[in-house]
């Protein structure tokens, strides 16, 4: 790519560059050194450690700029030409073709390919202008590299051999190094499986407003929500909560979603679905693994909640008309757990303008730099303050007050949140004349 320039006399060499001094003080032998020096460090630090990192977080785009960068920074491939706009587009050039060889091939073909081009980038024009033993000396250092290369290559033409590395060829530390990216990727496909998992929207509902919060504590998460809808116009809400996180959390969370969709579709009864995954639990899932579960089936229209609850913590309900909270009291075990009762199924009603909030432990053991946790007194406060606001003002509003209180920590459990906003026309009504009411008493008494 240098020779371009010169032979269409856009450009011409730099005779006053600093290059061509150094070849006076050092001798053409830094024809050779100046670019093997580029051949090891950018196909190895920018190239190799850029590009790598940045695929594995699907930015190879990124990397690629940066990269880009990089080369232009260290001169890559830089001719001593001018004007400066020729040298600097022809040395991006060199720096662009290099990565494209190194997507393409390999880190070895990419260390050759650079050294030759840097070479040729610094020599090319230096040989237009030199003249007698200078001359001579710049053929030799540029040729003498190229013959070693092409007497390499006719020797390995010649062997007719096919030289395959092999994983035990690797060095143990490279291998360890192996490994980790393995199971690195293995981790980020499973996070992208359990995504799938989760549902990409709340339910859209006639009566009722949802909102809903999902972070897990490592790259695989333990927690589970869902919204099933069903054929009457019901809506199936799930919730559950695998001990522990991690793996092992995340495949038993994933086997209780495969589990609860099959069995939705035969019987919705929520006493029927937690006994169904009991089973299920205790038959498949590792031992010591345990999962709170909570299931219920919401009517729109009456505003009416049939559930039953596998040891998960009692949701909470804000009653508009009396602006108080309550739990929705539902104790059994959780599932895996061989259990003597049966599990029992409840049923709640909500009026126009009430709450409902379904929570993990991960929020209520919220952690702050002493140690305490965020607890159920600070969460019913918070929702005593915000129970008249929207779902997803509520869900805000609690969110912000566990990470204030935790001063923005990473979270040690999952958190999980899902609030339920009933139509607010009816409390309103019946706020308005619970207030007519007393006043009227007073005026009475």
């Amino acid at each position: 790519m240098t020779a371009i320039p010169l032979l269409f006399r856009i450009a011409w060499p730099d005779i006053g560059s600093g290059t061509q001094d150094v070849l006076y003080l050092g001798g053409p032998l830094l024809l050779v050194l100046f670019p093997l020096f580029s051949a090891l460090l950018f196909p190895i630090g920018a190239l190799l450690g850029t590009l790598a990192f940045a695929s594995r977080r699907r930015m190879l785009w990124a990397g690629i700029v940066v990269a880009i960068l990089l080369g232009v920074c260290g001169g890559l491939c830089e001719p001593p030409i001018t004007p400066v706009l020729m040298r600097t587009l022809f040395s991006f050039g060199g720096i662009v073709a290099a990565i494209a060889i190194f997507l393409a091939t390999d880190l070895l073909t990419t260390c050759v390919a650079v050294f030759f081009g840097s070479m040729l980038a610094s020599g090319l024009p230096l040989m237009t202008v030199a003249r007698g033993d200078l001359l001579s000396e710049l053929l030799i250092a540029a040729a003498a590299p190229a013959l070693i290369a092409i007497a390499f290559g006719i020797a390995g033409l010649m062997t007719k051999r096919e030289v395959i590395y092999t994983y035990e060829d690797l060095a143990p530390h490279v291998k360890r190094i192996v490994e980790r990216e393995r199971v690195k990727a293995e981790i980020d496909a499973a996070n992208r499986i359990q995504a799938a998992l989760l549902p990409l929207d709340v339910p859209e509902l006639a009566g009722a407003s949802v909102a809903s919060h999902y972070r897990a504590a490592t790259e695989i998460g333990g927690d589970y929500f869902d919204f099933l809808p069903q054929p009457n116009g019901e809506i199936g809400i799930a919730f559950g909560d695998v001990s522990g996180h991690g793996l092992t959390s995340g495949i038993v969370m994933a086997m209780a979603k495969a589990a609860l969709l099959v069995q939705v579709g035969a019987d919705s009864s929520p006493r029927v679905v937690l006994e169904v995954l009991n089973e299920i639990v205790m038959k498949t899932a590792p031992k010591r693994i345990l999962m709170t579960f909570f299931f219920g089936l919401l009517d729109p229209v009456t505003h009416t909640l049939r559930f039953a609850s596998a040891g998960h913590l009692d949701p909470y309900v804000y009653r508009a008309a009396s602006r108080r909270i309550e739990p929705l009291s539902s104790w059994g075990f959780p599932l895996g757990v061989r259990r003597r009762d049966p599990f029992r199924e409840h049923t709640a009603e909500f009026a126009g303008g009430d709450r409902l909030i379904l929570y993990s432990d991960g929020l209520i053991e919220a952690l702050d730099d002493d140690g305490e946790p965020f607890g159920f007194d600070r969460f019913e406060r918070v929702l005593a303050d915000s129970g008249h606001m929207s779902a997803d003002e509520i869900k805000k509003s609690l969110l912000a007050a566990v990470k204030k209180f935790t001063h923005n920590r990473p979270p040690e459990d999952d958190q999980t949140l899902v609030v339920v906003s009933f139509n607010e026309a009816e409390a309103q009504r019946s706020y308005v004349a619970g207030t007519v009411a007393v006043q009227a008493a007073e005026t009475v008494n």
